[in-house]
């Protein structure tokens, strides 16, 4: 694919959520900074026996719905409301196809987007499965919804780190697929005994201040003594 590296954060934040579970777990809050740019989400998720179904709440009025497969955990429906931006787009998949439509940015969309890897729209929470499945690897497709492109990606995992309260964390690094790849890329951090998501940093542009998310409850397995 054909593919620009700046606002690909706005992509990566398509903020995951929570760990997977057989019923519902706590939702977390997770505080996003760019430069002097500041803001706040709460993630949350419910499980049935058919799906997964993950919420991210913005306070600037931002929110992502994702429904999730529980067998190959690739995402089947994504909805995505901005105001702020005038867009409201519903996606869903039919096999290796995406279908979208909708409004973005104030003109009305229905395209569609072919897909080589798995559909992983709610990416930190994938990865967070990913790191579970105990794999340190994986190729996997998202959609942009600045622009509604599709493109591919590979997670690394990386070494082990210890954080300055002595919590031990596994950095995961995620990179475009193909002639991008050595230009751009977005690290994130998990809990290494729970795999739980717990901070993202990356660029939207050559020039730009970093994109953080950090997770406000910072109660992390400590370090093995």
């Amino acid at each position: 694919m054909v593919v620009s590296t700046p606002r690909l954060c706005t992509l990566l934040l398509l903020l995951g959520v929570v760990p997977y579970a057989a019923a519902n777990d706590a939702p977390r809050s997770y505080h996003t900074q760019t430069g002097n740019t500041v803001s706040s989400s709460i993630w949350e998720m419910q499980t049935t026996q058919n799906s997964i179904n993950m919420v991210t709440t913005s306070n600037k009025g931002v929110i992502n719905r994702f429904s999730i497969s529980p067998t190959n955990k690739a995402t089947t429906v994504w909805e995505f409301i901005d105001p702020f931006n005038k867009t409201h787009i519903h996606a869903f998949s039919v096999g290796k196809t995406v279908k979208l439509s909708g409004v973005l940015k104030g003109k009305k969309v229905q395209q569609s987007c072919s897909l080589d890897q798995p559909w992983w729209q709610a990416i930190p929470w994938n990865l967070e499965q990913m790191l579970g499945d105990k794999k340190d690897q994986a190729a996997f497709a998202a959609i942009r919804p600045s622009d509604l492109k599709c493109h591919d990606f590979v997670a690394q995992r990386l070494a082990e780190e210890a954080r300055d309260n002595a919590a031990r964390v596994v950095h995961v690094e995620v990179r475009l697929m193909g002639a991008y790849n050595k230009f751009w890329s977005a690290q994130y951090w998990f809990d290494v005994h729970d795999n739980r998501f717990i901070r993202y940093q990356a660029k939207h542009g050559m020039f730009a201040k970093p994109t953080i998310v950090q997770l406000q409850d910072l109660n992390l397995s400590p370090a093995a003594e």
